[in-house]
This record gives C-alpha cells, structure tokens and sequence, in this order.
C-alpha cells in the first residue's frame, strides 16, 4: 500500500471522528476528562470502548432530535448536550477493519459510517492483506 493510499487513510478517519463529536462549548462541564476518572477509561478493552461509544450515539442522536423539536418550536423541553466519545485510535480501528475475527467479535458495535471506510480501505488494501495473511495472493472472506 502506498503511503499516499495511508495518508487518505488517516484524513478520511479523523473525519469519520470529527462528524460524530460534540459540540465544544466554553462553559462545557467536562465528565470524562477528570483526574479520577482517567485511569478507569485507560483500562478499558476496546469492545467495552465500542459498546459504550454505541450507547452515547444513540442518547446523543435522541437528545439531538429533541433539541430540533424545541427549536422548531414543536417542544417545550430543550435537549441536553451532547456526550462526547471514548477514544479509539486509528491503529485500534485498522486492527479490527484488518482481523476478520476481531471484526466479527465488535461489528454490533461499529457505527454504519464506518463500515463504509472499512470496506472502501479493505477493497484498496486486499491484494496486500491475502499476501501478508497467507504468504500467496488469494481472495479472503470476512
């Protein structure tokens, strides 16, 4: 794979993260940057990372739905900001677009823009997968 093909690779991933962020706002409280809770979130597996990550998608896509109702002036009630993500490196999500197994032990949790992108790198990637997997070029399935 060329480094340019890797490059992409990464620009294409940072925006993936960027589009599912919260909104930064400067009198934010932050709930998962705190001292006490950080060595909790470093000793997290990646599934739980994943599924957790799953769940704050969901509450943030209703409390997004219910703050367009208030602004459309169908609602009374004002949604609540949005929870921001746990980190999952890119070298974490190579790993499980790369590992058929690890892949099928975490794809309940990998949102639908993601899939997309993995599918996209694994077509651009493969003859170099099949070669490194199995030591000659043939087509793998997941």
């Amino acid at each position: 794979m060329s480094s340019n093909t890797v490059s992409e690779s990464r620009v294409k991933l940072s925006f993936l993260r960027r589009a599912g962020s919260s909104i930064q706002q400067a009198d934010r409280i932050h709930r998962t940057n705190l001292p006490a809770l950080a060595g909790w979130i470093k000793k997290l597996t990646l599934e739980d990372r994943m599924e957790k990550n799953w769940g704050i998608e969901r509450r943030n896509a209703e409390r997004r739905e219910i703050q367009a109702m208030h602004v459309a002036g169908l609602s009374d009630t004002e949604g609540s900001p949005v929870a921001s993500l746990y980190s999952i490196t890119s070298e974490e999500w190579d790993s499980v677009r790369k590992s058929p197994t690890l892949f099928q032990r975490l794809k309940e949790w990998i949102p639908a823009r993601y899939l997309g992108w993995m599918t996209q790198m694994n077509e651009a990637e493969m003859p170099y997968l099949c070669e490194v997997r199995t030591g000659r070029r043939q087509l793998l399935s997941f």
